[in-house]
């Protein structure tokens, strides 16, 4: 792992906590356990490992809309999120396949503001060209 950014330099802070492994964050309690599938209101959970083990997005289906987490992000631009920060590139890439097969029309994102022009064609090059 490098204390340089692998992507903006506005990453750089996040960059340096995660070479010196801080801050470590304290698990939180979990009320109830969601899997793939289960409905959450009116959205359904999506399993979508790969930034983390557990990452979960939620698909809203009958308004298009997209919450992906971390696994998308917008700021300081459009990336499949920040690369140090995604544990497992290989599932990473098949999940941002299967949220780029939803044709979002809104994708609200972890990090950076929502995607509301254009978003299913952002999500389809994001997964095309991630690596």
């Amino acid at each position: 792992m490098s204390i340089l950014p692998q992507q903006s330099l506005k990453l750089l802070p996040f960059q340096l906590g995660l070479w010196l492994d801080r801050p470590r964050h304290a698990p939180c309690p979990v009320d109830s356990e969601l899997g793939d599938g289960d409905a959450f209101g009116p959205f359904e959970v999506l399993h979508v490992p790969g930034h983390s083990p557990g990452h979960l997005a939620f698909w809203w289906g009958e308004r298009r809309f997209l919450i992906a987490g971390d696994g998308i992000a917008t700021w300081p631009g459009l990336c499949a999120g920040w690369k140090a920060f995604n544990l497992n590139h290989a599932q990473h890439k098949v999940s941002l396949g299967r949220l780029a097969a939803l044709d979002a029309a809104v994708v609200g994102v972890g990090h950076g503001d929502p995607i509301t022009m254009g978003a299913a064609d952002s999500v389809h090059e994001l997964a095309e060209t991630f690596h």
